[in-house]
């Protein structure tokens, strides 16, 4: 996206320690139209901590709330998208947004809020593997006031929604 679209300010959030690093390398050459966050996008503002026992894909991550039994975990910030949309562009409108949060794409949607009257369009990863169907992900971005459907190729697997 930084190469495609060289006046764009681009702002991502990764969970992973390793992933994250990597990112700041693959992105270093693009100065300050990028920034990264380390943190995970969740239905509220939360202590996450990483939890091997959902099963995630073989390039997933899953995160959960931290409980008092966690003691001692590594703990993630979890961020509402109305707090990353904030923190991002604050006052701003955006113009794409890329989603793909390993299955916490009903929780995150449910939980409503402002960003999507800020978030023009987006492309989200539907993930049936994990009980969230392209079909429930139209859905609950039409209830969020966005035209949404399935993108082209794959089918089943990405949304294309648009305000």
């Amino acid at each position: 996206l930084a190469l495609e679209h060289p006046e764009a300010q681009l702002v991502g959030i990764e969970p992973d320690e390793g992933n994250f690093a990597v990112a700041a390398l693959n992105t270093a050459r693009f100065g300050d139209r990028v920034r990264l966050v380390r943190g995970a996008i969740w239905d509220h503002e939360a202590d996450l901590v990483f939890d091997p026992e959902i099963e995630a894909g073989e390039h997933g991550i899953a995160v959960r709330d931290a409980r008092p039994a966690d003691d001692g975990a590594r703990r993630l910030r979890g961020l509402t998208l109305d707090t990353f949309v904030d923190l991002a562009f604050p006052g701003e409108g955006i113009d794409y947004m890329h989603v793909t949060i390993e299955g916490s794409e009903p929780r995150v949607f449910a939980a409503g809020g402002a960003w999507p009257d800020r978030v023009r369009s987006l492309r989200v990863e539907a993930h049936p593997y994990f009980g969230y169907p392209v079909e429930e992900c139209v859905a609950q971005l039409e209830s969020l006031g966005y035209r949404a459907e399935p993108a082209p190729s794959p089918p089943d697997k990405w949304v294309f929604a648009t305000r």
